[in-house]
């Protein structure tokens, strides 16, 4: 913890100003460290993985929804339920697999 404001104003003066010049006109930036490499690899996973999940959990959807045009809102009972049963199984595996744990794919 701490305690006055001579330890707050050393603190604050250790610690280095992020800065954003240079990333868009192409000039060399420093390279990250390891742990920021590891995070930025893991956020660069992630965003990934969010993308291809956001088309998956789209396809069930648009599916049951052209259903539900192509028989003008009298879709069979059996259909509608097969159909929203296969979204929301689609969306849990999306789910899981959105936040299962990646440390052994590193």
């Amino acid at each position: 913890m701490l305690k006055d404001d001579n330890d707050t104003h050393s603190v604050l003066e250790s610690l280095e100003p992020i800065s954003f010049h240079g990333v868009l006109s192409g000039t060399q930036t420093p390279e990250p460290t390891s742990e920021q490499d590891s995070t930025i690899r893991r956020l660069d996973k992630l965003v990934k993985k969010s993308i291809v999940g956001t088309f998956l959990l789209f396809a069930p959807c648009i599916a049951n929804a052209t259903m539900y045009w192509y028989f003008k809102g009298y879709e069979p009972a059996w259909l509608c339920m097969t159909a929203c049963s296969v979204d929301v199984t689609t969306a849990l595996g999306v789910l899981h697999w959105l936040t299962e744990n990646g440390e052994d794919d590193a």
